[in-house]
């Protein structure tokens, strides 16, 4: 990860504008056994902003969604860190975030407890 100043508080405000951070809890494939699983994702129509961040952050995936619905709509490009990569992307931008600073820190303290 290339930490520059600059860089994260961009990502931070682009985060804070374009992203989700989502926990939810679900069962693994063949067990009763359940988990928390963390993300943090980026939405945008622009597949260079998307493949920024993942060169920026270096880890987490990047996915692609066809355009659905009708006129106006357009192909979707997805930015997703999961689980302890979220927890590395959370750090990288909660001293910049705003919008999304508390949930970021639900991330984190998390993590953290274990």
């Amino acid at each position: 990860m290339n930490y520059n100043k600059e860089k994260a508080s961009y990502l931070a405000g682009l985060f804070d504008a374009d992203g989700c951070v989502s926990i939810y809890i679900t069962r693994k494939k063949n067990s009763n056994y359940t988990v928390k699983v963390h993300t943090c994702e980026i939405s945008m129509t622009n597949n260079e902003v998307i493949e920024w961040v993942k060169n920026l952050m270096g880890f987490g995936n990047i996915y692609y969604r066809k355009k659905v619905g009708g006129m106006g709509k357009k192909p979707q490009w997805r930015y997703r860190a999961s689980h302890r990569l979220a927890l590395r992307f959370a750090k990288f931008v909660l001293p910049y975030s705003i919008v999304k600073k508390q949930k970021l820190e639900k991330i984190i303290k998390h993590y953290e407890m274990e």
